[in-house]
């Protein structure tokens, strides 16, 4: 039954490491059983015994899954509830930055069409309806990578 906490899936694994970092900040115990005191932590023994058996239930259970959160530094307080910190959750990846940029381009395409559609240009040079859609699909194909949706 040895469990090492850098098996442990990412939000389990992240909580693990608080419990260790919170009983012994030196610590670099990889092996759950031993990494820190299971006993006085909020979660109690038998959580983590569970945890160490890959019932991993025990924790969506307690926590939630919460799919949508994308912070990589989530806790949770002395009360059990998952913590968000603000500047975690303002923090955008490269792939934000490009899913932000394309819905712009989106935007601008919209309001370029529409602008040559009421002076009549239609057939001038615009944004077409393909090219919004390409824009569209590359936005989802982005969320999908970045959320697995």
């Amino acid at each position: 039954m040895s469990r090492y906490i850098s098996k442990l899936p990412p939000e389990i694994r992240e909580l693990a490491e608080r419990r260790r970092i919170e009983q012994n900040p030196k610590s670099k115990e990889d092996l759950l059983s031993i990494a820190f005191h299971w006993f006085i932590t909020p979660e109690r023994a038998e959580f983590w015994g569970e945890i160490a058996k890959e019932n991993y239930s025990i924790f969506y259970e307690k926590y939630g899954n919460n799919e949508n959160c994308t912070c990589n530094s989530r806790t949770v307080d002395e009360s059990g509830n998952v913590v968000h910190f603000e500047e975690c959750e303002k923090e955008k990846d490269k792939l934000d930055e490009l899913i932000e940029w394309m819905e712009q381009a989106v935007e601008l395409c919209k309001e370029q069409e529409l602008s040559f559609r009421e002076s009549e240009m239609e057939n001038a040079a615009s944004c077409s309806g393909a090219m919004g859609m390409a824009y569209q699909l590359t936005i989802n194909k982005a969320k999908e990578i970045k959320y697995g949706k």
